[in-house]
């Protein structure tokens, strides 16, 4: 079978789409189109493997076949186990990245986002600290990486202030991870996708919007405590210095 043998799996609005594209121009990536193939978190995955397999078809003779659906990562829940079932079908040597992003500015892409959709009546300040559509749990990062990492020692973990301050340096470290020589030109790795402030006049729903909504001060306090530990442990786990995040401000 030809399948994947390196998944972006997370997180959920914090600059997976941008590495996706960005690795698809290097010649050593087949990156699947589209990008989110939610194979993995799909009821009764294996009946689609088929159509899952098609999907890389084109890139068999690639070094890395690559798919990115960011709502993999999450923990386990109602009997499903997401990174258990990559290990069952792809195996321990199947490489995974994961970006990460300040959980407090990655909650308020995420509400717009939903809202963006149709989900969410718009707000132009949010006031709620709500789960739907998982949008708190998706940023208990640290509690994630512990479960992941039994399964999968080498997950690949990279910050989303990077892609920030130095997109062709990100993908330096990226490339290196895979033991693949770079060969994504600088040009290349200079462009922003999902712009929200972009998305808004392309996206019916919100094309009206008076404003781009933003976070209540009292709401990103309450989000800075809820996340304060989980970024604590991600800092320790990691050896970065997260200072700046909302969390520890």
């Amino acid at each position: 079978m030809t399948l994947p043998n390196l998944l972006i799996v997370g997180a959920q609005k914090a600059g997976t789409t941008w590495l996706h594209e960005c690795l698809g121009k290097s010649g050593h990536v087949f990156a699947s189109s589209p990008k989110e193939l939610n194979f993995f978190n799909a009821r009764d995955h294996l009946e689609k493997l088929p159509e899952y397999e098609a999907a890389f078809k084109a890139g068999r003779k690639a070094r890395w076949r690559l798919e990115s659906t960011p709502h993999y990562f999450r923990l386990p829940e109602e009997g499903l186990d997401i990174a258990a079932r990559i290990h069952d079908l792809l195996g321990a040597e199947v490489r995974l990245l994961v970006m990460l992003r300040d959980p407090v500015e990655r909650y308020l892409s995420s509400y717009t986002h939903h809202m963006m959709q149709g989900r969410l009546s718009y707000q132009a300040e949010i006031t709620e600290m709500s789960d739907e559509y998982r949008m708190l749990g998706l940023g208990d990062y640290a509690s994630i990486l512990t479960h992941w990492q039994t399964v999968f020692p080498r997950i690949g973990v990279f910050f989303y202030d990077d892609l920030q301050e130095n997109a062709v340096g990100l993908t330096e470290r990226v490339m290196a991870h895979l033991g693949t020589p770079n060969d994504i030109p600088a040009r290349d790795a200079d462009f922003l996708t999902n712009a929200k402030s972009v998305k808004k006049d392309r996206t019916e729903t919100s094309r009206e919007w008076p404003s781009m909504p933003v976070l209540s001060e009292d709401l990103e306090r309450r989000l800075a405590v809820y996340y304060r530990a989980e970024v604590r442990a991600l800092a320790e786990w990691t050896g970065r210095d997260l200072s700046h995040w909302a969390s520890l401000r």
